[in-house]
């Protein structure tokens, strides 16, 4: 059974009043107009290195409106500059391919890619200044195969790490050098963070992950895990309602 993991996040960024969350591989910065949504008085960040994503991004009056902090860099396990692979992509509409490239060259890939050096940084070092000692922190991750570095760059700050929303691929459709869905769950367990829900099954070859804090209070805990089933069921009874449409 599945369920809207991007619901699921939304309403877990308000219970648990989360004060800031980063929208890591943003694209067009519509994620961070929903977590604005959520949190009107949150610090709102957008990552993009994608130069013509974020080009537009900064144009977006939208985007200014609400506040949201825009950063032309890519995320990592290191501070410096990284090579960024752009694939060729229609930027006059929004659409998926604008969201598929990475700090990763893909491989088997036929449409047209270039290459570019952007300045690169690990959450933690971008993060540590910004934050006071009793911030809740979130980060929605999107990056095309590097979710694990981004989480690995976050260890100087993962104790105040609440809430991450993470896709992650089951198969190296990416790269065949990528982490995957397993290095990813091994490594945020090691920063004292346990998966809530997925969306997929085990054969999905890309998955959207949502993990909360390991020693949260059992409050906050029993209502996440109650507001999963909640969200499941309305999953499934959609489901039903719509095959006895059909």
């Amino acid at each position: 059974m599945s369920l809207n993991t991007k619901r699921l996040f939304l309403r877990a960024l308000r219970h648990l009043n989360i004060d800031c969350v980063a929208d890591v591989g943003s694209m067009n910065g519509a994620e961070s107009l929903a977590f604005r949504g959520a949190l009107p008085h949150a610090d709102c960040h957008a990552f993009e290195a994608n130069p013509a994503n974020f080009e537009q991004m900064a144009a977006d009056p939208a985007l200014r409106a609400a506040r949201i902090e825009l950063v032309p860099m890519a995320v990592s396990e290191a501070d410096g500059t990284a090579e960024f692979f752009v694939l060729d992509a229609d930027y006059s509409t929004v659409n998926d391919q604008r969201g598929m490239s990475s700090l990763f060259n893909r491989t088997g890939e036929t449409r047209r890619t270039k290459s570019f050096n952007v300045p690169a940084t690990r959450l933690d070092t971008f993060f540590q200044r910004k934050l006071r000692p009793d911030s809740r922190v979130a980060f929605w991750i999107d990056v095309e195969g590097k979710a694990y570095q981004v989480i690995e760059g976050m260890k100087g700050i993962a104790s105040q790490v609440h809430l991450i929303h993470a896709e992650l691929e089951t198969v190296p459709c990416i790269n065949p050098q990528q982490k995957l869905q397993d290095d990813v769950l091994r490594l945020c367990g090691s920063l004292g963070l346990q998966p809530l829900a997925a969306d997929g099954t085990s054969e999905t070859p890309q998955r959207n992950w949502i993990f909360v804090r390991r020693d949260a209070p059992k409050v906050d805990l029993v209502w996440l895990w109650w507001t999963k089933m909640l969200a499941m069921a309305r999953h499934l009874a959609g489901r039903i309602r719509g095959r006895f449409a059909m």
